[in-house]
């Protein structure tokens, strides 16, 4: 924290299935570098699950606030210090870039300091990139500090990447102000972007999911529509200004959530009462997903 990195964006362009760069699609960059030096550190794309880990980091930072909220002030103090100490640790990791390169990059642009407030306004941002419409996605407007990517604009638009539009969203927002309610800025960067107004992206997402469905058909990984139909409530209260999913956010909406393993892999749920266990099998999941997992990592070797 001492010693923050540099932070440069950069662009290039993904390979087509023939190996050859496709000017189609391009891929959007951070680029950290030691402030001193000019070394590079770590080159971190801007893509779909970096958005998704940075709603995972702001839940699991909400979720960590209410369990010490309900100790003592000796303990609470104690833990919130060593927490602190962690997120530290995280934020300046080269190989944690995928879990922090979007909130580096908001900090960035709005001038914010303190992790919390990065996470909190970052993860706002991202949940409204992830449910754009093709239609969102046409109106974008690129901001000052990106003119020089013009060429690459009808790329961007057409591949509707999320982490470009996240990039925009974030270059077009003001400094950030102590106090500031987020949906203020939110909007503000937004209207600046081309773009419409939180809530008015986020209803036209609702219920786009609503309106969605998944072929009744025999499937190595089965449960789609039940696991989408669980995805439109929790997608619905995230749309009403606090993207965090916490346990007791959990509990007080009655949300169906999927059980998990500890790490000692034991079965456990949050609101069990109101997840159907005979249309998700999570041992079954489980080993499909090793299964899935290895068979991709034997693809990528062979077509390397």
């Amino acid at each position: 924290m001492k010693k923050p990195w540099s932070i440069q964006l950069s662009a290039g362009c993904e390979f087509d299935s023939n190996g050859r760069l496709d000017r189609a699609r391009p891929i959007l960059f951070t680029r950290f570098s030691d402030q001193s030096s000019g070394e590079l550190i770590a080159r971190q794309p801007i893509v779909v699950g970096a958005l998704l880990e940075v709603n995972a980091m702001w839940s699991e930072m909400k979720t960590t606030l209410e369990i010490t909220g309900a100790m003592s002030q000796t303990d609470r103090t104690i833990e919130e210090a060593i927490y602190e100490g962690e997120l530290r640790s995280y934020i300046y990791n080269p190989d944690l870039t995928l879990y922090t390169a979007p909130a580096h990059l908001l900090a960035y642009f709005a001038q914010i300091t303190e992790v919390f407030s990065a996470y909190e306004l970052a993860s706002t941002v991202a949940h409204i990139a992830l449910n754009l419409s093709s239609d969102d996605f046409s109106q974008l407007i690129l901001p000052e500090q990106m003119q020089s990517w013009t060429a690459l604009l009808d790329g961007f638009k057409l591949s509707q990447d999320r982490g470009f539009a996240y990039a925009v969203i974030s270059a077009s927002g003001s400094p950030w102000q102590e106090g500031q309610a987020i949906k203020d800025w939110v909007d503000d960067a937004l209207k600046k972007a081309g773009l419409g107004t939180a809530s008015d992206i986020l209803s036209t997402a609702v219920a786009s999911a609503r309106a969605a469905s998944v072929a009744n058909i025999e499937s190595p990984l089965g449960a789609e529509r039940y696991l989408l139909s669980l995805g439109e409530r929790v997608m619905e209260i995230r749309s009403t200004g606090e993207t965090a999913l916490t346990p007791n956010r959990i509990l007080r909406e009655r949300l169906a959530v999927p059980p998990m393993f500890d790490n000692n892999g034991d079965l456990f749920t949050v609101a069990a009462a109101h997840f159907d266990m005979t249309q998700f099998s999570p041992e079954q999941m489980h080993v499909t997903a090793a299964q899935l997992h290895t068979w991709t990592l034997n693809l990528l070797s062979a077509c390397r």
